[in-house]
């Protein structure tokens, strides 16, 4: 059967080996674990101080990480401040306190997105709102958002027609104009000829 042999000279040293079922009892006396070693990371690496982070690998032995400065008032790890919510930043603890998170950087830098973090995905998101681009006016096309380089200038609505922008309608445009100099503008060439 499979134990987790634990050297007494060399404990960090634990390693899976196969053995009898008569030799089991002598093995766990002298303190090896009944399972493979795999199993067994939070036991053989637990070194029951609250500011370490105990970290195992069956390969290479335990990892016990500091990961909070402690002295006789310090009764919290930063696991016990950290409140689970992404969209409020990652609680920390110092000297004994709990702090507040930073909340993530959501702003893309672009005027047109709503930017906000989403606590059910855990990340930023930011979804262009064409409603900030509007300029209300219609004879310069509808302008839309675009999630990269911001607001962008609408099509003409009305190709080959005028728009008049008082009566929001498209109407037939003139064929040509005068322009007082001798010369009329083909308005649908924009070339312009003698009279």
């Amino acid at each position: 059967m499979l134990v987790c042999h634990i050297p007494p000279d060399n404990p960090q040293n634990f390693h899976t080996i196969y053995i009898s079922e008569k030799a089991v009892r002598a093995h766990l006396n002298h303190g090896d674990m009944e399972g493979p070693c795999s199993e067994l990371c939070a036991d053989l690496c637990d070194d029951n101080n609250p500011c370490t982070q105990d970290l195992c690998n069956t390969f290479r032995g335990c990892n016990n990480t500091t990961i909070i400065d402690c002295n006789e008032k310090n009764t919290c790890t930063n696991d016990d401040c950290d409140d689970g919510i992404y969209c409020n930043g990652y609680e920390v603890c110092k000297e004994g306190e709990c702090y507040e998170g930073t909340p993530p950087a959501c702003d893309d830098g672009i005027d047109c997105t709503d930017d906000y973090c989403d606590p059910e995905l855990d990340v930023c998101l930011n979804v262009p709102n064409s409603d900030y681009c509007d300029n209300e006016l219609l004879c310069d096309g509808e302008e839309i958002c675009d999630p990269n380089s911001g607001c962008q200038p609408g099509e003409d609505p009305c190709p080959g027609m005028a728009c008049d922008e008082d009566s929001l309608n498209c109407v037939a445009m003139k064929r040509f104009t005068d322009n007082g100099d001798g010369t009329v503008t083909d308005n649908q060439t924009e070339m312009i000829w003698l009279k």
